[in-house]
Formats: C-alpha cells, structure tokens, sequence
C-alpha cells in the first residue's frame, strides 16, 4: 500500500486524526480512497498517511512528509500529517462483526452519536500521535475551549496559532470525525507527558 503523492514543502503542524465512516480492512480503505471518484464520475482520489485498523495495526499509505489529500478545507492538506481510524463513525453502514459502544457529543453545535474506539485502536492511535508529535517538534495537544477538546471548526486566529493535534472536524463543518473522545484520551496522554 503506497500513496503516489508529491512533498510537502511548507512546516508541518498538525496530525489530522479522522474516522473512515466504514468497517473495511485496510486495504480496502486504501483502495477506496484511490479509486474514488466525483459524484461526476471523474477520478477524484484521496489520500492519507497512516491508517489504523480495528485491532490497533498501523499501515504507512505515504512517506509523512507527503502532502496528502485527506482535509483540503483550512490548508489541512498543506500543513497537516493524515491519520485514518477504521471505525463507521456516525454511519449507519454495516457493522461487519465490529460492534462499537455508541456515545453522542455535541460537535459543530449538534449532538453527533458515533461508535467508540476499540482499545487497541486508541492505544496505537495515541503512540502514533505520540510519534509523530515528537518528530516534528509538536506539542502532544489538541486545541481547547474552555479547558474540553474545541468542538467546531477551529477560527483562523487559532488555526494559525495550534500546533499539534487535531481532528477533521477543526477544519471543516459538517465533518464530526474523529469525534471528540479520541481527541481527549490523546490530549491527557499528553497532558499526562507533561506532569511526568
């Protein structure tokens, strides 16, 4: 499995964490992602750089410093490393014998239910955020609004001040992925990190 993407060339700041608002394996994930299409029917792929399957394995799709296509919206593409966790989301799609817990929290205003990270998937999600964070000198953080997880699109002022850890729903409305549970357990790792 490998992307063919050109490099970035501008800082990277953020991991973008998302959902793939489907159960697949992996390689599916990878093959539909680059063999997408327009609701024209044109080619229209998109890309990541890392995906996580529902046991935790992590697949590399494309070299970090690849710009992907995964969160065109707020330069996410430009500045941004793509992680996919496998899991429907807020999807009604088939579960194919990965029965999720649902919970609902309130994103871009709106309760949004979604089926819960697996263990294994926010373990390996978190040394990956972790790993990457560390590579690129990125604080293990994602952005706050009155001390929770920023539940909305981030506004420019503080898109251009975070580093560090996001999700797609900071950069685009109507995108809940990864949800916000996800993003507090990493943002505690980090916080965790800090106190050590």
């Amino acid at each position: 499995m490998h992307f063919l993407t050109r490099m970035r060339v501008q800082e990277t700041r953020w991991v973008i964490n998302h959902w793939t608002a489907s159960e697949n394996s992996a390689d599916r994930v990878f093959e539909n992602m680059r063999d997408r299409k327009s609701r024209e029917g044109k080619p229209e792929p998109v890309s990541v750089h890392f995906i996580v399957d529902q046991l935790g394995e992590i697949f590399q799709c494309a070299d970090a410093d690849a710009r992907c296509a995964h969160c065109a919206a707020g330069n996410g593409n430009t500045y941004g490393v793509g992680v996919e966790i496998i899991n429907r989301g807020h999807g009604l799609a088939p579960s194919k014998g990965f029965e999720r817990t649902r919970r609902t929290d309130r994103i871009h205003g709106v309760p949004v239910s979604y089926g819960e990270f697996f263990p294994a998937q926010i373990a390996a999600v978190i040394a990956l955020n972790v790993a990457l964070c560390s590579a690129y000198g990125l604080p293990l953080r994602a952005p706050l609004l009155d001390g929770d997880v920023f539940p909305t699109v981030m506004p420019p002022v503080l898109a251009l001040r975070h580093r560090g850890v996001t999700g797609h729903l900071h950069f685009e409305r109507g995108k809940p992925d990864p949800g916000l549970d996800i993003l507090r357990k990493i943002h505690a790792h980090g916080m965790a990190l800090l106190n050590a």
